[in-house]
């Protein structure tokens, strides 16, 4: 039972959380990783799942600033990687 325990808590540790929604000029997405993960990305994906940009993150835990000058109104995809594997994808609106 306790494995169970921990194998939620391992999950719930990797953090993803964006704001202002809806955005006009940026955005920012904070994050926290587990202590285990080797490498993570955030991707920025269109509503068909095309990869607008891969930004690596270096730091456990932290915040990155997204501008939108280049992206249209819209829906968009954040993704988050770890170790190759999708852990965590939200929903995030443009605004122009």
């Amino acid at each position: 039972e306790t494995k169970k325990i921990q194998e939620q808590k391992k999950k719930s540790d990797n953090l993803l959380k964006i704001y202002p929604n809806p955005a006009s000029n940026y955005f920012t997405v904070e994050y926290k990783l587990g202590e285990t993960v080797s490498s993570a990305v955030i991707e920025l994906l269109d509503l068909t799942g095309k990869k607008l940009r891969i930004i690596p993150l270096y730091d456990k835990q932290n915040q990155i600033v997204i501008e939108t000058k280049d992206l249209q109104t819209g829906i968009y995809y954040i993704r988050l990687l770890i170790d190759g594997t999708a852990c965590n994808t939200q929903k995030i609106s443009v605004i122009k």
